[in-house]
């Protein structure tokens, strides 16, 4: 549907083809009558994306970055509270990033150079001939004829080169890509741009297109299915906070060390936040920022507490099965800060260190483990039905309890595997 029709009115109703409607067929008409709220909108600016690839811009980054931090001593940060801190870093980033990372758009009136190949360099020189012969001659009707002609020509071969040089662009992208995540994300791409919940069932089974009831729609929907509240519900007591072995690990203060061994586990290439923050800026940041980033994890491992603000996320719709106008249809994402990501996966590294020093998971656990795979459970489960079948056949049992018995030694399989 078109943006204009997503602003109006429809109604949707079904007629019975009759014979005596001058119509002869077993049917149905579907009958839409409606009006299009048509409203002139301003085209949005797009935000400037920061570029990561160049090392020189990347460098000026790391320096630009360094004095923003520079401005407030580490002593100074370490006095002010975990919000403050969180926001200082916030600035800091997005300040060095914008003046270094981000190419600047052209400003108004100015228009950005095309790259042209050499045919249709070679036209624009025939075109260029043809009108001097115009001047020269006259505007005949043969030459009217062949500018026309060369115009269409200089058109095409203009199309063609962008189409070649996006298809070379995007190659070398895929190519550079260690993990080939750009040449499958390329080869998925949908042709429809602007792809969104445009209509919904609600929650009295009616279907909404307009799109503040479309929002409600979707609203009361994971509301109900996620036990959700409008308003903030009373924070449950605290309770006694016991002091073990394993929690003084998990709370302990960070090192530079062990913040340096989380830098090459930060995903490149995702997307950001809500505060359009991205992984490179933490991984390419250097080390004056890793101890202001030492202090503030310290103080939030220190405290027990998690700035507020840090928890807003932005929430991306996944279609995944069926009516794709029934928003239970629709898995949430949630996209969190950066910098909230950091500090729980270096909270994940360290639980998995206690987990797997003090043995707390059955060995048949494979999921989520290192040095564990699926091939390792694939294994078990076929060894043991070939176990099974040899053990029945030697007893002499026959087929139907065959199928039982290798069924049953399936089902514990399955039990061993995924519930322990």
């Amino acid at each position: 549907m078109s943006n204009e029709s997503r602003t109006g009115k429809w109604n949707f109703t079904i007629h019975d083809m009759k014979e005596e409607n001058g119509i002869n067929t077993d049917h149905s008409l579907l009958r839409i009558t409606g009006s299009v709220l048509v409203t002139k909108t301003t085209k949005k600016r797009r935000r400037d994306k920061p570029g990561f690839t160049n090392k020189v811009a990347l460098t000026k980054y790391k320096k630009e970055l360094k004095d923003q931090l520079n401005n407030i001593s580490l002593e100074r940060f370490s006095s002010k509270t975990m919000t403050e801190q969180a926001h200082f870093l916030h600035t800091a980033i997005k300040t060095a990033s914008k003046r270094r990372l981000v190419k600047k758009s052209l400003g108004k009136g100015m228009k950005r150079k095309r790259r042209i190949n050499g045919k249709t360099r070679n036209l624009l020189k025939e075109k260029k001939e043809i009108k001097d012969q115009i001047k020269t001659h006259g505007n005949t009707r043969q030459l009217k004829e062949s500018l026309a002609e060369k115009q269409t020509e200089i058109k095409d071969a203009l199309i063609e080169g962008i189409l070649e040089r996006r298809k070379k662009i995007r190659l070398d992208l895929a190519l550079k890509d260690k993990n080939k995540k750009t040449f499958w994300r390329m080869l998925k791409r949908s042709p429809i741009k602007n792809v969104g919940l445009t209509a919904a069932w609600n929650k009295d089974k009616k279907l909404v297109f307009e799109p503040a009831e479309v929002r409600k729609a979707v609203y009361d929907s994971f509301k109900g299915r996620l036990n959700g509240h409008d308003n903030p519900q009373p924070v449950p007591p605290k309770m006694k906070e016991k002091k073990t072995k394993h929690s003084k690990k998990l709370s302990k203060p960070v090192t530079l060390a062990e913040l340096r061994s989380l830098i090459p586990k930060i995903k490149k290439g995702t997307t950001c936040g809500p505060f359009e923050i991205y992984a490179e800026h933490i991984i390419y940041g250097g080390i004056t920022l890793l101890k202001y980033l030492k202090i503030w994890i310290n103080n939030m491992l220190e405290k027990g507490i998690v700035p507020e603000f840090l928890k807003q996320g932005r929430i991306s719709l996944l279609y995944k099965r069926d009516d794709c106008l029934d928003p239970k249809n629709y898995r949430p994402i949630c996209i969190s800060s950066v910098l909230l990501k950091l500090f729980t996966r270096l909270l994940n590294t360290r639980l998995e260190q206690i987990v797997e020093e003090n043995n707390m998971l059955c060995d048949l656990q494979y999921g989520f483990r290192k040095r564990k795979s699926t091939m390792d459970a694939i294994m078990v489960v076929t060894t043991a039905i070939e176990k099974s079948k040899l053990d029945e056949l030697d007893a002499g049992i026959g087929k139907e309890n065959l199928k039982i018995k290798i069924f049953i030694s399936f089902y514990f399989i399955f039990i061993y595997l995924f519930i322990y």
